[in-house]
């Protein structure tokens, strides 16, 4: 969510001449900054004001240049009354005809592409408008993050070019009936079966371009499936890796990407035909002109067939070219606008039709439903009156219901509960996130939220917890100091400065919920509701946010907070007891015990908690003890705002990413084959255009001659149409293969990454990868490729055939080919350099999208969406800046090659005025009409020759992935002979659960300081060991070095068997581990628990009645997207139930019970002593009270391992650490601690 900078650059269009403008003079600057590498995102110009994403919301043609060919051919007849003056006369106004129809349809594409631009750039910023209001439920059931992305990654960008075509609709039928009209008086009815057959063409083209917007449609579809997996597969990639579920999770992206491609293969078929038909639309209505005046014995006059075949061409540009193969773009592109239509049309969050937000407190009285008046008294903040909601409209089951209860100002409320009680549903009900049923809800001032999931964004963390508020030093500093982030900040190498990645992953958990509560309380507001903001931290550090902040910062204003930790509802105000959906009022603890006396002994458990101490405060040994690990902070930090401002490209040439990208799915012959049918095919034409000269000259022929050419004529045509769709059609199958294997490399290669590419790489880049650049190569990409080919191939064609008219043609025709070859590959580098400039500016907006969509509630709640769409617009801005400008360079690239081609086309044409003598009718006909449409060659194919080496670099980009080395020690199936280096492991491996750890080191950063330092310790088979320490002080990256998700020296052993020479594989899958943060993937509950199918339905209900869940949750329920329609405490549970599933012998516990209530932690609890009593289980606690029965107790601080022994002998040592560490607390709690620890002792004994 940060903020973007202003340009100050003025577009350099701005200031432009009309000459400037006419000519693209103004482009060159900035295609000179791009060719040198100059240009950067930090000096780029601004957009057009008329193309700000703040302010958003056509046209010529050609019919001279035929008329004036017809003309000059009059001057080589041989019975022409011409001068020569007059035919030089003509020759001009037919090179001005043809510049001015050459520099109009430069601006008009210009323009229109520019107008498509515009549109695309408004339906964005829609969308983002849009994505604010959305309903939770339509968020995670109705709609996806990944189809929002997909929708602005992807299907947007197909405005760009439609625009080109829209005004054919109009203008192609009229210039149908000027063709028709000009063909009739200049030649007679005869030659209109030519038009006829372009018509016809035209309606079938038309069928073809409906049934591929079908077609495309349900294509879409499986693309946001496969978006939206690959969102969540990123997302929860670290569970994914430490239950080794690669494999299960890449078979499944594999099904939806089948089923994606055997869509586009159905698009081939109609596809290859009107991607095709403008190769032989002209051909094919000549062809029938010609053989109708053959047997209707019409003289055939060189001058009337090549006049035909002029407006021909015109005609055919217009309605095949342009008109036909544009209205399948218009119709894919109002498939995109139809899917843009069903997402604005999601249900929105309505705060104004779910509650009555009166910002001045004062006595009033407002209106709601059931035409009830309520009294609102100046002490009241929040007032349920029979509240019912659900999540939507449409469901069945109601979340509360005939909710009653007042809250009065500056009061503190505990919220309690079981977990999936209905605890954040409450507080969602009163910021308006429900639908109403019946009732009312009234809040009475400025709201401020803390959602239960903390939520960290990628920028500085002074913005983070600013956000949108004013900045304000002084409470600034206060927040922080309540919030116990002074010392935190000290750690960052840049203070809180310091750019923290997408979802903070270079903090800590209790650093960001601590961050997240920051943000919440420096918004002054009236009321605060605070959704479970204690349980990420130790006890400590939480009885200090609770003194400091709940009840002291925020002293005097209105207080919700959501509460697990019971010992502080001797401090509230009132207790409000949440049970399936209703809620009862406690004004006391006592009141609370006394109706529901289980809470007592809840409460006296986590009181004795509460005065346990911070083990952070008992770890500050001294401040020096901190700099060496500060390092290792600052040195990752450093190390990953690097990688996160780089997007490293690879440097491939653009012949070898087209040999690379054809090499994945085709074989060598398979590739020869593919140039035989494209060479042969541009034979069969060049041969048909040459053959239209000889029947041009057929009076001199006997009639059986003529109809022998004319037969020959029959063959070529037959064989350019048979020809021409085979080679679309097979080299479309062929780029589908090829995109299906760069796909399947890239993917499995992102998900056997190492975690530190994760880090490295935030969620949007790799979004952006999958799904834009992913569409460019499934679909761009093939039809620019094909089009480039088929261009080349005729303009070889059509030198080929000028050259065989005479032989000093050949000089000037390869000079031309030599030139624009020349400056295609000079400007190609410019062209590249574009591309990644524009891709590198598209990524943000997409981070920026998802980040949005990850803190939707927290965003809504304060109110701060008009900041957001304006940083948005910022984005967009720099994106659309970086789009213009590449436009144009393009544009300016494009128009100087076709200006060369104009000036040879002139040369040519006075040439042959010049010296008449040496050419016939025909020879000049044929000529110039191959070179009026090698104009057209030129500007079609440079334009798709710097498209197609655009839209290759997403072959780049995403083979920049496929080539990320994986994780070391990953079993490849694809290598036997490297599988076979691993240790074989017995069938019940590990049947103990000992673990050993001897000189362990544990690096993040490849070179960095280590995290882990020298660690040796040995953990017995079936021992409970407890591991505390600070934050930072190693304790989670204990486990990643069990886990071997970063990279370690020395060796780990269990069972006796080194884990640095098994696979990762079975590495895993032996090891179970319940995480802090609970992740759930959409699809069902037992593909949640189950994604391989190892255990039947039975085994999956046991584990569930064993959790508590049988009666709340089916193994066919649907989950929603990230599991966000469930609890934090039922998706603990259900990482619980996948620990008891797997039956291994090593469990680690990474402060699993933090989020949950006491009844679901003594739930937790219970199930691990009696269920996998014979499992050897690690556990990260905050709480000394949950270790303090340990079999055994890991101290850790700065990476190292101070000391490791039995709680009660580390006791009675007065100089070990966790000695000093409870006698801080105080003589009662050190006896109570103590005899705890040895009764436990005892026991064992």
């Amino acid at each position: 969510m940060d903020s973007i900078r202003v340009s100050d650059i003025r577009n350099p269009r701005e200031k432009a001449s009309p000459l400037s403008i006419l000519l693209w003079w103004w482009a060159i600057k900035p295609c000179r900054a791009i060719y040198q590498k100059k240009l950067s995102v930090d000096n780029l110009c601004n957009p057009l004001e008329e193309d700000r994403s703040s302010v958003l919301g056509d046209r010529l043609e050609k019919l001279c240049p035929p008329l004036l060919l017809g003309q000059l051919m009059f001057y080589f007849t041989s019975d022409t009354s011409m001068t020569r003056e007059q035919a030089l006369a003509y020759t001009g106004l037919f090179c001005l005809a043809n510049l001015a129809s050459f520099l109009s349809l430069k601006h008009y594409n210009n323009h229109s592409i520019h107008t498509g631009m515009k549109i695309r750039v408004a339906i964005v910023s829609l969308v983002y408008r849009k994505a604010l209001k959305l309903n939770l439920t339509a968020l995670s059931s109705e709609t996806s993050t990944g189809a929002i992305v997909n929708i602005v990654a992807n299907d947007v960008n197909r405005l760009n070019q439609v625009m080109i075509h829209v005004h054919y609709i109009w203008s192609a039928p009229l210039l149908t009936i000027a063709v028709s009209g000009l063909v009739y008086v200049q030649v007679g009815f005869k030659p209109l079966i030519g038009v006829v057959v372009l018509i016809t063409l035209v309606f079938i083209q038309v069928y073809t371009g409906k049934l591929s917007a079908e077609q495309r449609r349900e294509a879409s579809s499986k693309t946001d499936e496969r978006v939206r997996l690959m969102d969540e597969i990123i997302s929860g990639v670290q569970v994914i890796k430490m239950y080794a579920w690669e494999k299960p999770f890449c078979k499944l992206i594999e099904l939806v990407r089948h089923l994606e491609l055997r869509m586009f293969r159905k698009t081939c078929y109609p596809r290859s035909f009107y991607m095709t038909s403008y190769i032989f639309a002209t051909r094919l209505s000549l062809f029938f002109a010609l053989v109708l005046m053959v047997f209707t014995k019409v003289p055939l006059v060189p001058r009337e067939i090549f006049l035909v075949a002029s407006f021909y061409n015109a005609l055919a540009d217009s309605l095949i070219a342009q008109l036909v193969r544009g209205y399948p773009e218009i119709v894919e592109s109002s498939v995109t606008v139809a899917r843009v239509k069903s997402f604005l049309m999601l249900s929105e969050c309505n705060w104004e039709d779910n509650v009555y937000c009166i910002k001045n407190i004062s006595t009033t009285s407002r209106k709601k439903t059931n035409d009830a008046v309520f009294k609102i008294d100046e002490d009241k903040s929040i007032i349920l009156k029979d509240l019912t909601v659900k999540w939507r409209a449409e469901a069945l089951n109601t979340i509360l219901e005939s909710i009653n209860l007042e809250m009065d100002n500056g009061k503190l409320y505990a919220v309690i509960g079981k977990v999936g009680s209905g605890k954040s549903s409450l507080l969602a009900a009163i910021l308006g996130e429900t639908h109403l049923v019946d009732g009312c809800a009234i809040v009475n001032g400025r709201l401020s939220y803390l959602h239960q999931n903390s939520w960290v964004f990628a920028s500085t963390v002074h913005r983070n917890v600013v956000f949108c508020e004013k900045v304000d030093e002084r409470r600034y500093k206060r927040v922080i100091d309540v919030c116990c982030l002074g010392q935190d900040f000290e750690q960052f190498p840049e203070g809180d400065r310091t750019v923290v990645g997408e979802k903070g992953v270079s903090l800590s958990g209790g650093q960001k919920a601590r961050i997240s509560l920051a943000r919440a309380i420096y918004r002054q507001a009236d009321i605060y509701l605070l959704d479970d903001p204690l349980s990420a931290v130790d006890a400590n550090v939480g009885k200090h946010l609770f003194e400091k902040c709940v009840l002291g910062y925020l002293a005097g204003k209105t207080r919700v907070l959501v509460l697990h930790q019971l010992q502080y509802l001797t401090d509230v105000d009132g207790i409000f007891h949440v049970k399936q959906g209703r809620v009862r009022f406690y004004p006391s603890c006592r009141e609370l015990v006394q109706a529901r006396p289980h809470y007592a002994g809840f409460i006296a458990e986590n009181v004795d908690v509460a005065e346990t101490p911070s083990i952070a405060d008992a770890l500050r040994f001294d401040a020096n003890d901190y700099s060496e690990n500060d390092e290792n902070i600052k040195s990752r930090a450093r190390k990953l705002g690097d990688m996160m401002e780089k997007n490293p490209e690879s440097s491939s040439t653009e012949l070898r990413l087209y040999l690379r990208y054809f090499s994945l799915g085709s074989g060598t012959c398979n590739q020869i084959f593919l140039i035989v049918i494209f060479v042969s095919s541009q034979i069969f034409i060049s041969a048909g255009d040459y053959m239209v000269a000889l029947l041009s000259n057929s009076r001199k022929l006997v009639e059986s001659s003529t109809r022998a050419l004319v037969y020959v004529y029959a063959a070529l045509i037959v064989l350019t149409v048979a020809f021409s769709l085979a080679r679309s059609l097979l080299f479309f199958w062929a780029c589908l293969r090829s995109s299906e294997v760069l796909h399947s490399r890239a993917f499995r290669a992102v998900v056997r990454a190492p975690m530190s590419f994760f880090h490295a790489n935030p969620s949007g880049r790799l979004l952006n990868r999958f799904s834009n650049d992913m569409g460019s190569v499934d679909e761009n990409l093939p039809k620019v490729m094909l089009d480039t080919a088929q261009i080349f191939l005729c303009m070889l064609g059509v030198m080929l055939v000028t050259c065989s008219v005479n032989a000093i043609l050949v000089v000037p025709v390869s000079m031309l080919l030599f030139l624009c070859l020349w400056l295609r590959r000079t400007f190609l580098v410019a062209a590249m350099n574009m591309k990644r400039l524009e891709a590198t500016t598209k990524s943000p907006l997409l981070t920026y999208l998802n980040e949005t969509l990850n803190g939707i509630c927290t965003i809504r709640a304060v109110k701060s969406e008009d900041t957001l769409k304006r940083d948005f617009d910022h984005f967009q801005d720099v994106n659309t800046g970086a789009w213009y400008i590449c436009m144009n360079c393009t544009f300016l690239i494009n128009f100087s090659v076709e200006l060369i081609v104009y000036a040879f086309t002139t040369l040519t044409t006075f040439g042959f005025v010049l010296w008449r003598d040496h050419f016939s009718g025909s020879q000049v006909g044929l000529v110039i009409t191959q070179m009026m449409s090698i104009v057209v060659f030129i500007q079609v194919g440079m334009r798709m020759s710097f498209e197609s080496a655009n839209e290759v670099l997403s072959v780049e980009r995403i083979l920049e992935y496929a080539n990320e080395k994986p994780e070391a020690n990953l079993r490849d199936a694809n290598n036997s002979s490297d599988n076979s280096s691993f240790v074989p492991l017995p069938s019940d491996w590990p049947s103990r659960g000992e673990i050993r750890f001897t000189n362990v080191f544990l690096r993040y950063v490849e070179h960095g300081k280590p995290i882990l330092k020298d660690i040796n310790l040995i953990i017995r088979p079936r021992e409970k060991i407890g591991i505390v320490g600070r934050t930072g002080a190693g304790k989670s990256s204990l486990i990643a070095a069990l886990f071997r998700l970063a990279k370690i020296e020395g060796v780990i052993e269990i069972d006796g068997i080194d884990t640095g020479k098994i696979s990762l594989e079975d590495l895993r899958k032996n090891i179970s581990i319940i995480p802090q943060d609970p992740v759930l993937f959409s699809g069902t509950l037992r593909r949640n628990l189950d994604p391989l199918n190892e255990f039947s339905d039975d085994e999956l209900w046991r584990v569930l009645d064993e959790v508590e869940l049988r009666g709340k949750l089916a193994l066919n329920v649907k989950i929603a997207d990230k599991g966000r329609d469930y609890s934090c405490g039922e998706r603990q549970l259900v990482c619980l139930a996948r620990a008891i599933l797997r039956k291994n012998r090593i469990l680690l516990l990474d402060e699993a019970t933090a989020n949950v209530d006491p009844q679901t932690d003594s739930l937790i609890q219970r199930t691990i002593r009696e269920r996998l009593a014979d499992c050897t289980v690690l556990t990260i606690a905050h709480r000394l009270n949950t270790v303090i029965d340990s079999d055994r107790v890991a101290v850790m601080d700065n990476g190292s391992l101070l000391e490791f022994d039995q709680p009660y002998a580390l006791l009675q040592r007065e100089e070990s650490h966790l000695s000093k560490l409870v006698r801080k607390t105080g003589d009662a709690t050190f006896d109570r601690l103590f005899e705890q620890a040895k009764q436990f002792h005892s026991k064992k004994l």
